[in-house]
């Protein structure tokens, strides 16, 4: 499911990028910013799982959290009550607009809700 009109945005973090991570790049640019909350958490799990064809090594869970705030968050960071539909959707929302302040996009989407 996607979330919205996102447009391909520059990769950050090259400085992570070795040669056996490079299928990661078209997961980060073209496949996690249209997933919706349970398909990035499958996603994630995969990624972060030993026994998954999918798991990275430190190099790629540096690369990922570098582009991906959700992962960023929830994983290396540990914060465990950021697992949730709602922050989701506002990590989202900032990497589909950088621009936007995100106090002020806390308080937009609070009130829609």
């Amino acid at each position: 499911m996607r979330q919205g009109a996102v447009t391909r945005r520059e990769l950050r973090g090259a400085r992570y990028l070795a040669p056996h991570i490079r299928w990661l790049v078209e997961v980060i640019t073209d496949e996690l910013p249209y997933l919706d909350y349970e398909a990035t958490l499958d996603c994630c799990r995969a990624f972060l799982d030993p026994a998954s064809p999918h798991h990275l090594d430190p190099a790629g869970l540096a690369l990922l959290g570098c582009n991906d705030r959700f992962f960023l968050l929830t994983a290396p960071l540990g914060r465990r009550d950021a697992l949730h539909p709602w922050v989701f959707a506002r990590t989202r929302e900032v990497e589909a607009d950088p621009g936007i302040s995100t106090c002020g996009a806390a308080t937009i989407s609070s009130r829609r809700w």
